[in-house]
């Protein structure tokens, strides 16, 4: 059975996503939730394409079948665990909804499992993904100078059930260079699928929260329609003492490693001025909250120089702190 995914989407909860497509293609970007039951390995995809190109299809099929069918026995397991764990049905994808998808379809199918396969597989997905961000939703823009809490603030506002994104958490990254300690960054395609199985889940009359953001969050970009939404939402600035930012940052950062710390303001050197950066360097890490200061002396009159432009209605007295 084939279905495409605006039909899946509305009914999310009650699938489950498995992507049949090599390790390092699903590692590039897959369907949010997903489970990787890979057909092929890099090496074999790479085998079977070249005897596509140089011998035709006929041959690069007869090859893959040769090192797939001792395996089949195996995806059938893996798949049955997951049925077995959520007794959800299979939806089953490729990167073009052909072949790959298809044949395991067919096996899920032998072994009587539920499953069905995506119409034109992830490059559909992809497609959908892109769609999502042309959507308009009602968008208030959380501004406020480094350590201010914006994200913890996000976070109280999803717990008194308002829509939020948070950016920094889909791109794994919190957007200085000091913010890509902790996770992995995550892949481009990989923040843009998540954003917008979010962006999709939103009720569009209801006001939605997201933070103010450079266009690029480390090594991910917003997407365009997205940033531009973001350029027309309502500002609201939220505020805070020097003190109070200086501790949410120790907080954040006072256990990172300190050679991390130090390679990271290596990278922004050039930004801070000589002597801003020897006076940081002196103090080391062993004197943070002056470093901080410092470090805020810069990023305030680069954050002010932004906020210049923009309209915000200040919030204050976070209860955070």
């Amino acid at each position: 059975m084939l279905k495409n995914i605006e039909e899946l989407f509305s009914v999310r909860e009650t699938v489950s996503f498995i992507d049949v497509r090599s390790p390092s293609e699903f590692n590039k970007g897959h369907i949010p939730g997903a489970y990787n039951i890979p057909l092929f390995s890099d090496q074999l995809r790479a085998l079977v394409g070249t005897i596509y190109v140089q011998e035709g299809k006929e041959k690069a099929i007869h090859v893959a079948m040769k090192h797939v069918a001792p395996h089949f026995t195996g995806l059938v397991d893996q798949a049955k665990e997951i049925y077995q764990k959520n007794n959800k049905t299979s939806v089953v994808y490729c990167a073009r909804g052909g072949m790959r998808s298809g044949s395991v379809s067919w096996l899920f199918n032998l072994f009587q499992l539920p499953v069905i396969q995506l119409a034109r597989g992830y490059k559909g997905y992809r497609n959908w993904v892109l769609a999502q961000f042309l959507q308009k939703r009602a968008l208030n823009l959380l501004c406020g100078k480094t350590g201010s809490g914006k994200t913890a603030f996000l976070h109280q506002l999803a717990r008194e059930h308002q829509q939020i994104i948070d950016l920094e958490a889909l791109a794994k990254h919190k957007g200085s260079v000091f913010g890509g300690y902790k996770d992995q960054q995550a892949t481009q395609q990989q923040f843009e699928n998540d954003l917008a199985w979010q962006w999709a889940q939103l009720d569009s009359v209801k006001l939605t929260w997201i933070e103010d953001e450079s266009r690029k969050i480390g090594s991910v970009i917003i997407p365009e329609a997205v940033w531009a939404q973001m350029k027309e939402a309502s500002t609201y600035l939220l505020s805070t003492s020097l003190e109070n930012r200086v501790k949410h940052i120790l907080r954040e950062y006072g256990n990172l490693d300190k050679s991390f710390l130090l390679n990271a303001l290596e990278k922004i050197e050039s930004h801070l001025g000589s002597e801003r950066y020897q006076k940081i360097k002196k103090l080391g890490v062993n004197e943070m909250k002056e470093a901080i200061k410092i470090l805020l002396s810069y990023y305030d009159k680069k954050y002010e120089h932004g906020l210049k432009n923009k309209q915000a209605i200040l919030l204050v007295n976070f209860k955070y702190f």
